[in-house]
């Protein structure tokens, strides 16, 4: 069984059956060749086979470049960002300044209502604050 991967239909065609196999088209599959191109066999090139037996061939389809598939990708990811980045609401945003190296934990309640728990030596506290709707009136 003669390789003929990647060669254009007309030749594969052609030097299959000059090895004696019919053949049959089969359409198509992304392969790393182009249009036009065969991109496999079944069987597969090296098998034995009997004169007469019947090859299919897997024709290639379009293949994109890679850039531009990354391309695409990167700006529909930026597009969703933005949108992202203009229907979520802005949280307000507050800072404490403690001492002794406090840690701080945020717990998110639902509705979304935050929990903050700041602990330090010999200080814990806990504020609670009100889901948004309540917040905004």
């Amino acid at each position: 069984m003669p390789d003929v991967s990647g060669k254009p239909e007309e030749q594969a065609t052609q030097e299959l059956k000059q090895a004696g196999f019919t053949v049959t088209r089969l359409c198509c599959e992304k392969s790393p060749y182009g249009k036009g191109r065969v991109a496999y066999t079944l069987p597969g090139p090296g098998e034995e086979m009997p004169k007469g037996s019947e090859v299919a061939y897997m024709m290639s389809e379009v293949r994109w470049p890679t850039w531009l598939l990354v391309l695409v990708g990167l700006a529909s990811a930026v597009a969703v960002a933005a949108l992202a980045w203009l229907a979520i609401p802005k949280r307000p945003r507050m800072g404490v300044r403690l001492p002794l190296d406090p840690t701080a934990t945020v717990v998110w309640g639902d509705p979304i209502a935050p929990e903050i728990e700041i602990a330090m030596p010999a200080i814990t506290s806990t504020a609670k604050l009100p889901p948004d709707k309540e917040r905004d009136k």
